[in-house]
């Protein structure tokens, strides 16, 4: 399994380390826009979360959505299929405050990924348009 990493999911994963390195199956990936929001974020302690990922091993991929305006032109970001394109749209709902959300649910869509997210409202418009996703506490299930 291919599991793309939102900023909130990170520091759940370091609680849980031991279970999931018994799962060489699963494999963990993170983008451009997750890693922003994650450095961006104050509530979380930032060298936990890197010792987390390299630890499992996350392997880094850019974004597959490039937003004018709005995405670096420095190749982090790669410009998107329409299919992808649907998805940025479908996610973000012409909203600018979920344009990283929709960056990182298209990111997960167009790699074919599950998106592990325990934003809410993320979760809710995944599952609304068949998208994979899970949140923590499922994906913890899954391992048991």
């Amino acid at each position: 399994m291919n599991i793309l990493l939102d900023n909130n999911s990170i520091c759940k994963l370091a609680n849980s380390i031991d279970i999931i390195t018994k799962h060489p199956e699963i494999h963990f990936f993170i983008c451009y826009e997750a890693v922003k929001e994650t450095s961006n974020n104050k509530s979380y302690d930032p060298t936990h979360n890197i010792t987390t990922l390299l630890k499992l091993g996350v392997k880094y991929v850019r974004n597959s959505v490039f937003i004018l305006g709005y995405s670096r032109l420095n190749g982090e970001s790669t410009f998107c299929s329409e299919a992808t394109s649907t998805v940025y749209k479908k996610i973000a709902n012409n909203n600018p405050r979920y344009r990283s959300d929709a960056i990182i649910a298209a990111t997960a869509v167009a790699h074919k990924y599950t998106l592990l997210t325990d934003d809410s409202r993320l979760y809710k418009k995944m599952k609304e348009f068949g998208y994979s996703v899970m949140k923590f506490n499922e994906f913890i299930n899954y391992l048991s």
